[in-house]
């Protein structure tokens, strides 16, 4: 579903962010990204959206190469950014309608849905993710765990066949944590691909079933099935 092949990128001044990555990833996973602050997670993320693009390799999403070229045309970007999903570490980025249920409708409608089917869609994802009693709420009223609810329920309505999270339990206390990773686990599917920023972990171990490590010299260590030998930053096995 995603393939990067020997991708590079720096930021302006030529800040090294990503050297030389190399991963293949396929529906029916949970990847976990794990390493230090700065090693390239969130640039990684970025280009697998279509936010940055590789100054070397490629990328590309369902065997169609992702470039600033291919995405000037407005049905291959639509149908793209149709087919992720993404839930920032702050969810208040993407939270902007006056209620929660207003959320939910937003991004079915902006599709050809049909408006029955969109506004059952967005009861049943009232339901699954436990906001039916805050459905009249605007948004900034919300804990930080509901507005990261709210913001996964909002991409997952679509019913994405990538899903994207940047840290998702930051900021979160003990229960908000564990009901966050009880909708990551439901949002798992045969059909769908969960990519996954966390230092947490517990959570990992919960929620993922592959763990990607990154260095902090851009470059990937390995992937390891969770529970298997973790490496270090050189790539040897731990013991």
């Amino acid at each position: 579903m995603i393939e990067l092949s020997h991708v590079d990128y720096d930021y302006p001044g030529g800040v090294p962010a990503l050297r030389d990555i190399s991963l293949s990833l396929d529906k029916g996973h949970c990847y976990a990204v794990q390493g230090p602050n700065g090693c390239g997670k969130s640039t990684l993320f970025r280009i697998i959206l279509g936010l940055a693009f590789p100054d070397a390799g490629t990328y590309r999403f369902g065997g169609e190469e992702i470039t600033a070229r291919s995405l000037r045309s407005e049905a291959f970007a639509r149908d793209f950014h149709r087919r992720i999903g993404f839930v920032f570490q702050d969810p208040e980025a993407q939270l902007f309608c006056s209620t929660v249920e207003d959320e939910l409708l937003f991004g079915p409608a902006q599709t050809d849905l049909p408006r029955d089917e969109a506004l059952a869609r967005t009861e049943d994802y009232l339901s699954l993710f436990g906001l039916r009693e805050i459905r009249k709420r605007a948004p900034f009223t919300l804990s930080g765990g509901e507005k990261k609810r709210v913001a996964l329920a909002s991409a997952l309505i679509l019913e994405p066949e990538v899903l994207i999270l940047d840290e998702p339990l930051a900021g979160l206390d003990e229960d908000s944590q564990e009901l966050m990773a009880d909708c990551i686990r439901r949002a798992r599917s045969q059909d769908r691909l969960i990519l996954c920023a966390s230092h947490d972990r517990a959570f990992t171990g919960r929620t993922a079933d592959m763990v990607i490590r990154m260095g902090k010299n851009h470059r990937l260590i390995g992937m390891e099935p969770v529970g298997g030998d973790q490496l270090s930053e050189d790539g040897k096995e731990l013991r």
